[in-house]
């Protein structure tokens, strides 16, 4: 399960739309306590709200964010990725979004079940990204 390109550089600009936000930060790859300690490809809270301790590190941790980010890789397949989408959700992750390169489109998963989004913006809270310019290159 190998991240791509495409998904290495989704990560990256979905990272830096985030931090413009100065409400929201974005945590690659960090492992939560949810289940055996799922990982998704970004984790975004308010700012703020997760604190690094450089004394006393943890693996996982033990705060929540209140939206997860998934790419789909090629060797992924979005069966797994929804299934892993409602864990979070099961854990109390307010939102998940798993975007589809190929396809250019995202998956919006909440508490209240899910929904596609082709091509439009995103919208969680205060944050909103414009799929059509994450996709335009």
């Amino acid at each position: 399960m190998s991240p791509s390109i495409n998904h290495s550089y989704l990560c990256k600009q979905l990272i830096l739309l985030i931090e413009k936000n100065q409400q929201w930060e974005a945590c690659p790859e960090l492992s939560l306590e949810v289940e055996n300690g799922l990982i998704p490809d970004i984790s975004v809270f308010p700012s703020g709200k997760l604190k690094p301790d450089f004394k006393l590190d943890a693996v996982k941790s033990k705060c929540l964010p209140e939206l997860v980010i998934e790419i789909i890789s090629p060797s992924q397949s979005i069966h797994d990725l929804m299934l892993k989408a409602d864990k979070f959700l099961l854990a109390g992750i307010q939102q998940v979004w798993t975007l589809e390169p190929y396809g250019k489109l995202a998956y919006v998963s909440s508490d209240q079940g899910g929904d596609v989004k082709r091509a439009e913006s995103l919208i969680f809270d205060t944050l909103q990204i414009d799929l059509n310019q994450l996709f335009s290159n």
